[in-house]
């Protein structure tokens, strides 16, 4: 069978399955940002924004060694590795828990969205791993039709819990209570399906978790400074102009999921068939793969952008209603952002799947400097939410200047030879369809 067509059906298996849990988690957030006060909701968006910061640690950590070395294994081979990867995992997490109950029992903290994370995140952080194992196990078999399943299942569940909080008046704390159930209920099927590995950690070895270590440290670091490019907006806005700020920012944020949901999908295909390739010594391939990508993603952003340009003022109010029906132009901005993302995601995923996890961190840290300090700047002598989002576009752009420099002097990229392969590849799609 061609490859092409598989990575063509695992494509569209993953881009359907990003569509529609996306829309789902979207919908769950309009209802929250309806029922709650903007305080209220403000103080919610500071504790997932924490949980998906400390969530990063293990995800750079874990998650992306463990796909990177076992894509393309199977056997004994494969158990190994996932084994190695439950011990680091449990290790990591049992760190993280226990700083975060240190935090909360001296009592730093007064804001429920702060507390709230220190005190249920070693709870979500253990609950919720056999679940995450479900994901990756099925991400690094391309099997992109369980993956969107249980993505799917998660965030229908979230939503049935935030149409009860339309009905009864939740506490913030309360809701953090039911997000965590909800991974409880996914990771216990996961479990009964026998879906997570966990019984391979008796094959943990030492050299497997050396080497995920050292993977993995750089490319936590990397994952933590990609985060702070959002959470970093967050809890600076909060710092210095109050919840209120953040519930108004937070709209346009999350409109943020329509532009880079294309790219989450690809790039969940593309670091498993990255990682093969270069674990197989097969840069040529490599080459051509990432130039594809590239080519073809930025060349359909571009009308894709626009129609988000035009509609921007109808997707804020469609997502907030009418008390943020004024931040359309922060979603315009982050539009002109979005036609930089292409080339700083695929960039920073080959440079992880050839073993540079090293020089993505340098390039994402340097990113994380240029929107915290850009971010300090505008909100402490103008105070404006909007300069914000314009940072954002000054740091991905860099991102994206750096990421092709790093790759080009690895892969020998070039941008003539992404845009020719990228239209190549819309032009034979289309003639696909034509003959159909």
């Amino acid at each position: 069978m061609n490859l092409n067509k598989i990575i063509s059906g695992k494509h569209s298996q993953s881009f359907v399955g990003q569509l529609i849990s996306a829309g789902i988690a979207v919908l769950s957030f309009m209802v929250l940002a309806r029922s709650f006060s903007k305080i209220d909701f403000g103080q919610w968006i500071l504790y997932l924004s924490l949980l998906t910061f400390f969530e990063m640690i293990k995800a750079g950590m874990v998650q992306s060694a463990f796909i990177k070395y076992a894509s393309g294994s199977s056997g004994k081979g494969f158990n190994r590795l996932q084994g190695s990867s439950w011990f680091l995992n449990i290790v990591v997490t049992s760190v993280v828990s226990s700083v975060c109950l240190i935090i909360y029992f001296l009592d730093f903290f007064e804001a429920p969205g702060i507390v709230s994370f220190l005190l249920f995140y070693p709870l979500y952080g253990f609950v919720s791993m056999p679940f995450q194992y479900f994901l990756w196990n099925s991400q690094i078999k391309l099997k992109f039709n369980y993956l969107a399943f249980g993505r799917i299942v998660n965030v229908f569940l979230f939503l049935l819990v935030s149409i009860f909080s339309v009905f009864f008046e939740v506490s913030i704390q309360e809701l953090a209570i039911f997000h965590l159930l909800v991974f409880v209920i996914c990771s216990i099927v996961a479990l009964i399906i026998k879906g997570t590995g966990v019984r391979n950690i008796v094959l943990a070895d030492v050299p497997t978790i050396k080497k995920y270590w050292n993977f993995g440290r750089y490319h936590s670091l990397a994952f933590l400074g990609s985060n702070l490019l959002k959470s970093s907006d967050t809890f600076i806005i909060g710092g210095l102009l109050g919840p209120i700020y953040i519930a108004i920012y937070a709209i346009p944020l999350r409109l943020v999921e329509i532009i880079e949901l294309p790219l989450r999908a690809s790039t969940s295909v593309a670091f498993p068939v990255f990682s093969n390739h270069d674990n197989n010594k097969d840069r040529i391939s490599l080459k051509t793969t990432l130039e594809k990508y590239l080519g073809v993603l930025t060349l359909l952003y571009i009308p894709f952008m626009t129609v988000l340009f035009i509609f921007s003022d109808y997707l804020v109010l469609l997502i907030g209603g009418e008390k943020y029906a004024d931040t359309g132009v922060i979603f315009r901005l982050f539009v002109i952002y979005g036609l930089f993302l292409p080339f700083d995601r695929f960039t920073g995923v080959v440079l992880d799947a050839m073993g540079y996890p090293r020089l993505n961190f340098y390039k994402v840290a340097l990113m994380a400097s240029i929107n915290i300090i850009g971010d300090v700047i505008v909100l402490y002598f103008f105070r404006s939410i909007e300069m914000v989002a314009l940072v954002t576009i000054v740091n991905v752009l860099f991102g994206a200047i750096v990421g092709f420099y790093l790759v080009k002097k690895k892969l020998n990229i070039t941008v003539l030879s992404i845009y020719s392969l990228g239209l190549a590849s819309i032009k034979q799609s289309i003639n696909h369809f034509k003959f159909l």
